[in-house]
Order: C-alpha cells, then sequence, then structure tokens
C-alpha cells in the first residue's frame, strides 16, 4: 500500500522512537471494531500482520514502515484536519500532541471528533502531567525530541465524565489500565494496589490459578512497566510506592500517569481484559493486601496481630509470595495473586517495605532490613540460618539513600551513646578500684592487721602439720 500525502507532513521527522505500547493497550486496541483509524504513533506490535485501519502519522519515515509493515492498510500522512472520511472508531491512545507539525495548525480533540460516524467511538489517550511518574522522576537533562513544547491541559469534556480509565506506570507503556470505578470501590483496592505494583516490577509472574471467574495471563508474561528499552532514570521517590499509595489513599485516577476515555467499562491487568457483571461487581478478589494488615498492625504496635498474620502467611499456601500480592479475603482466606518467589525473598521484601516506609518502628532497634527479616521470621518461630536471605532488593529512589542515611545516622548516633555509656561506667569502675586499692594499702599497715595476718598464718601452718600426721 502506497502513502497517502494529505498536506502538513513532515519529511524527515520520526515519532517511532516512543511510540505508544505496553501489554495493557493490546485488548483495547483489539476491541475496535468497524471502520477503525489509529491516529498518531502506535507500535505496530499492537495490531496483527492483516490489520486493515487506517493510519494516521505526520513523519514520512514513519509512514513508509507502516505501509510496508501492512499491506492491506491505508496510510495518511500529514495533519488530522485533512481527513475527510468517516470512521466508526478513532484510536489515539498517544493523545493529539504528536498529530500535527510544527508548520500546520494545533490539532486537538476536535479534528478527532469531526471524522466519527455518528455513534462512534473515540479512544483517546493523555498524558497526566501531575501524574506520580512526573512526581517520582528526576528532573532530565535534556528534553526529549518531542517535547518541543510543553502539552496544554487536557480539557474535561475531552476526558468524559466516565469510563475513565487510569494507566500504569507510564502512559506511552501502561503495563496495566485500571477502571476509574473499580479504583474508586473500597472492596477491590487490594486487587488494585497489587496490580499497580506487578505493573511497576517487569518480570514478576502472576498466578497460574486465581479465584473462580477470574481472568490472569499464565506464568512468564511480564509487563512493559518502564519506558524506553534502557535503564530507567533515577527518581526522586520510590514510583511503585508511591503509586501504591495513591490507590490505597484513593487519588490514584487524579495521580495516574496516563488516561484512556472513551474505551468500554474494563480493566485490562495481566494482558487480559476483565469487564464487570450486570450488578457491577468486578471478577476479581476482593480485600486487603497482606501487606496492608501488616502495616496497620505495626502502626498500632499489636505485635500479636503481626505474628498472627506472618504465621499464617508463612504456613499457607501463599507462603513464599510477596506480601504485596497476599489478599485476605472478607472471610479470612489468603488468596496470591503471583507466583512464590521463596520465602527469603517475601520476607526480605516485606522488611524493606516496612523499613522504607518508615513502620519499622515497632521493632527495636532493627539491624536493617536483614536484620528486621530474621525478626519476622522469629516471631514465627524459625530461626533462619546463615545464607537464608537474599541482599536486599535495590533503592529505587533518591529519597531511599536519604532515608537510608538517615537511618544509618541515628544508628551510629546510638552507638556512639551506648559507647559514651560504656566509656563512663569504665572510668567510674576504675576509680572505684583505685580507693578500695588504696583503702587496702592503708588498713594493710594497721596493727591490728599484722596481728590477724600473723594468725592467718599460724592456722595455715597448723592445717599443714596435721595433714602431714
Amino acid at each position: 500500500m502506497t502513502v497517502q500525502m494529505i498536506g502538513g507532513e513532515m519529511l524527515l521527522w520520526s515519532d517511532m522512537d516512543d511510540p505508544v505500547r505496553g501489554a495493557a493497550l493490546a485488548p483495547l486496541v483489539a476491541a475496535a471494531t468497524g471502520r477503525v483509524l489509529v491516529a498518531g504513533p502506535h507500535h505496530p506490535d499492537l495490531f496483527g500482520t492483516d490489520v486493515t485501519h487506517d493510519f494516521l502519522v505526520r513523519g514520512v519515515p514513519d509512514a513508509t514502515a507502516l505501509a510496508g509493515r501492512f499491506g492491506s492498510a491505508t496510510v495518511w500522512c500529514g495533519g488530522p484536519e485533512k481527513l475527510t472520511g468517516r470512521y466508526d472508531t478513532v484510536l489515539a491512545l498517544d493523545g493529539v500532541g504528536r498529530l500535527s507539525s510544527v508548520e500546520g495548525i494545533d490539532a486537538d480533540v476536535g479534528h478527532l471528533a469531526a471524522v466519527l460516524a455518528p455513534g462512534g467511538r473515540l479512544m483517546l489517550g493523555a498524558a497526566n502531567p501531575l501524574g506520580v511518574h512526573r512526581l517520582a522522576a528526576a528532573p532530565g537533562d535534556e528534553p526529549a525530541d518531542a517535547r518541543w513544547c510543553e502539552p496544554d491541559p487536557v480539557p474535561a469534556p475531552a476526558l468524559g465524565q466516565s469510563a475513565v480509565l487510569a494507566a500504569f506506570p507510564h502512559p506511552t507503556t501502561p503495563a496495566v489500565v485500571l477502571s476509574a470505578g473499580l479504583l474508586a470501590d473500597p472492596r477491590y483496592r487490594g486487587f488494585a494496589e497489587a496490580a499497580v505494583a506487578r505493573a511497576g516490577m517487569p518480570g514478576m509472574q502472576v498466578a497460574r490459578a486465581g479465584t473462580p471467574g477470574m481472568q490472569v495471563a499464565r506464568a512468564g508474561t511480564p509487563g512493559d512497566g518502564r519506558p524506553g528499552d534502557g535503564a530507567a532514570p533515577a527518581a526522586v521517590l520510590d514510583p511503585v510506592r508511591l503509586a501504591v499509595d495513591a490507590v490505597r489513599q484513593g487519588v490514584a485516577v487524579a495521580l495516574a500517569p496516563g488516561w484512556i476515555s472513551g474505551a468500554p467499562e474494563c480493566c485490562v491487568v495481566d494482558g487480559r481484559m476483565l469487564t464487570p457483571g450486570a450488578d457491577g461487581t468486578w471478577p476479581v478478589p476482593e480485600g486487603r493486601t497482606l501487606l496492608d494488615h501488616v502495616v496497620a498492625a505495626a502502626r498500632r504496635r499489636d505485635m500479636p496481630r503481626v505474628r498472627t498474620l506472618l504465621t499464617r502467611w508463612r504456613g499457607g499456601p501463599a507462603a513464599g509470595v510477596p506480601a504485596g500480592q497476599v489478599l485476605i479475603m472478607p472471610d479470612d482466606d489468603l488468596v496470591a495473586l503471583s507466583e512464590p518467589g521463596g520465602e527469603g525473598a517475601a520476607l526480605m521484601a516485606l522488611a524493606a517495605d516496612l523499613m522504607r516506609g518508615g513502620h519499622a518502628t515497632a521493632w527495636p532497634a532493627p539491624d536493617g532490613e536483614t536484620g528486621l527479616a530474621r525478626t519476622l521470621a522469629a516471631m514465627t518461630g524459625v530461626d533462619l540460618p546463615d545464607g537464608a536471605l537474599p541482599p536486599p532488593p535495590p533503592l529505587a529512589a533518591r529519597a531511599d539513600l536519604v532515608a537510608q542515611g538517615q537511618r544509618l545516622s541515628r544508628r551510629v548516633a546510638a552507638l556512639e551513646a551506648k559507647l559514651a555509656w560504656f566509656e563512663n561506667a569504665l572510668t567510674d569502675r576504675d576509680a572505684a578500684l583505685a580507693r578500695a586499692y588504696q583503702v587496702n594499702r592503708v588498713l594493710a599497715g594497721k596493727p591490728v592487721a599484722r596481728a590477724g595476718a600473723a594468725a592467718v598464718e599460724a592456722v595455715r601452718l597448723l592445717r599443714r602439720a596435721l595433714r602431714r600426721r
């Protein structure tokens, strides 16, 4: 298929260095029906080889590459204002920021809505300038090539007032998409926390056996949780912990890295699309995470409750599963949402979460993550041998480095105070011993002392003579 130049194209520009992609977007793309227009840079792997959609891009190199890959597709190159056709579904999961050229007019949602057929659907993505990925990220040295200007705020009518999906952990590479309705329901908050945590930890295997009716991916389907193919940039805050806290506090939609509007009411978790039932319930387990329960008990200094939770965890079918991936159902059953990775690794992860989250104050002076993990194991009656615990997980943010430095400073201050106390005690004991020696010398020179010494010597000689007989 040849490329159709419609005006406003950019001859040498390409947006495919950072197209919108991610495992969570494939089910949404597959749900598009009728005549479909794909507007903006979308990764080709989101579509099948025999796709017949229309594509709209602004860069000639991108249009040529799409035409060469999808022979049955129609590729338009230029600005959206030049389109004249009508489409049943318009996919603009990258938003409208990369649709027009520097010499054309600024594209907006109205240009995409103008090509919709009556009753058509516009799936629109938008990046959140105040999302957790921006709050946690360190400022870069230089902006990316595609960011030659700051994006305009997305108007509320563009996103719609319902069926807004929150995308994590990055707007261009979402690994999980959660419905605003599910995030607002406290019954499913634990499931949402676990899903967001898995999205920020690529490679974690999901559970093979879940709750009946729950559709989850099989083992070995890691999510694409980080932007780009290289190493993730240094973060000021731990983005996973920040995102999980946002879900726990009920502000996940407001602080989501990206939004998708116009899609059907659904969630995409572990590569599978979940839809609510007729009664509004979701086919996912209810309850809070084990990590949430342990943190709440630690804040109350309720050590018996912590011991009970840890004992049930390590002695049940969820042993070895990270505490943040274990749900405690309303009937008090434990449900594992990921595959076990070893009891030592799970204990170390829990200790790191407690230590770095500031919840380890319930334990007296824990010796780092390793010491706290051994204490947690001892609370269940298990004395871990040497080598049973892996190294602590690496620090994910600069704030963790600062917090670790503060913890080490407090520990050094405590050791210095203990050393000063021992030195004072040793000095006092040396002084008391010197006084005792002096008193002994003084008393040894008295006549009574000399007579007593002679009597003792006489008794010693008498006993020796009696033994000889």
